[in-house]
């Protein structure tokens, strides 16, 4: 009885995969396969939305500057924008608020904009990379 109940589960569970599948993919002529999803990039894999509006254009956007530009004693505007950003979408971890210079209130407010979007370990390590930058939405300086 066991057996018979074991190779009807069997059965059960193929027909179901062969549903499935068929249902996933087009018949062959029927167009292109179904893309399979890229894996994710190191610090690359944005999971949500910024909580605050975003500039309107594209062209109001900040570039992104290349992660040799985040380090001590950088001073610029776009570290103020930035930190402003990042407050705006939650992740202030500002005592006094965004400064034009790089301190590790910056760093830390940035890493945790990072493991919003999915990034852990390394890959949420405080440094902008391009894919975070761009889903940060920093106004153009």
């Amino acid at each position: 009885m066991k057996k018979l109940l074991l190779a009807l589960c069997v059965a059960v569970v193929a027909v179901m995969f062969s549903i499935g599948t068929a249902a996933a993919r087009p018949a062959d002529g029927d167009g292109p396969p179904p893309q399979m999803p890229k894996p994710a990039e190191p610090e690359k894999p944005h999971k949500g939305k910024p909580e605050a509006p975003a500039p309107e254009a594209n062209n109001q956007l900040q570039p992104y500057p290349g992660s040799d530009f985040f380090h001590n004693g950088q001073n610029s505007a776009i570290v103020t924008n930035m930190g402003k950003r990042l407050v705006e979408v939650g992740c202030s971890r500002y005592q006094v608020g965004p400064s034009p210079q790089w301190s590790d209130a910056d760093r830390n407010s940035y890493k945790c904009w990072q493991e919003k979007l999915g990034y852990s370990g390394g890959d949420a390590d405080g440094i902008p990379g391009p894919a975070s930058w761009n889903a940060l939405h920093v106004p153009h300086v």
